[in-house]
């Protein structure tokens, strides 16, 4: 039986996945790292995301964590990272869009050039 709390933080989750999944670009980031990791017989990653590509680290761990996704980071230029926790999770703090939406340790070294 699922309780009622549990529920509806599945029902948010779902619904703020629903408006991330409506800016991305990378639909099948997931599926291209789970190839990955299987080529290489690796059970858990810890993703990297470097500027443009923080938006796919950042998408493909919001899908695989935690059992695949052992923990993300994401560094240097972070506008497009930025850029997406605000359309899609309405939030201008990109940690605070991760912290609702991962559900793995992060961390993020930016560089100074998001803005």
């Amino acid at each position: 039986r699922v309780e009622d709390d549990d529920l509806e933080e599945n029902n948010n989750s779902n619904n703020l996945n629903n408006r991330v999944d409506k800016h991305s670009e990378y639909h099948d980031a997931p599926e291209l790292v789970l190839d990955i990791m299987d080529a290489l017989k690796w059970n858990r990653v810890v993703l990297v995301g470097c500027d443009e590509d923080a938006v796919l680290a950042m998408e493909t761990a919001m899908i695989l964590a935690p059992d695949q996704v052992a923990g993300l980071i994401l560094c240097g230029d972070l506008t497009d990272a930025n850029r997406l926790a605000m359309e899609a999770g309405g939030v201008n703090v990109l940690d605070s869009f991760l912290h609702r939406i991962l559900d793995c340790p992060f961390v993020i070294i930016g560089d100074g050039g998001a803005q």
